[in-house]
């Protein structure tokens, strides 16, 4: 894809979007189509003003959303900053018994997550062993 048919946009959370860690203020570059997803989901900010503040900030490399890694590592942190980005109300994101949807965290992070570590973790974030 050319760099003329792509588009810039400002993060807006802490988490992992197509399996890459963003933080807020990092810019992110990719097809038109998949920015515009993640600005309808609240994750980006694709207004001229806010990419402008992004490129204000120095020499920023843009994360590329369009050129996905072939392999993530799904680490406790990976899950758990996902965990955080669950919304308790929509119900799609938790099991029955209350535990975080496995699905949920795999489009969040963008890689399998196996149920054991998603408990694993979940556990010890109810425990306050991390946060």
């Amino acid at each position: 894809m050319s760099n003329e048919n792509l588009q810039k946009a400002r993060v807006l959370l802490d988490g992992y979007i197509e399996g890459r860690r963003v933080k807020p203020n990092n810019l992110v570059v990719g097809d038109p189509a998949v920015i515009a997803g993640f600005v309808k989901k609240g994750w980006l900010d694709a207004s001229a003003s806010a990419v402008k503040y992004c490129e204000s900030l120095g020499d920023v490399k843009p994360i590329e959303l369009f050129d996905k890694p072939e392999a993530v590592e799904v680490t406790e942190a990976a899950i758990a900053a996902a965990i955080k980005q669950l919304d308790p109300k929509n119900e799609d994101h938790w099991t029955k018994s209350g535990a975080p949807n496995s699905k949920a965290l795999e489009k969040l992070i963008g890689a399998p997550v196996k149920a054991a570590d998603r408990d694993a973790v979940w556990k010890m974030l109810q425990d306050g062993e991390i946060e």
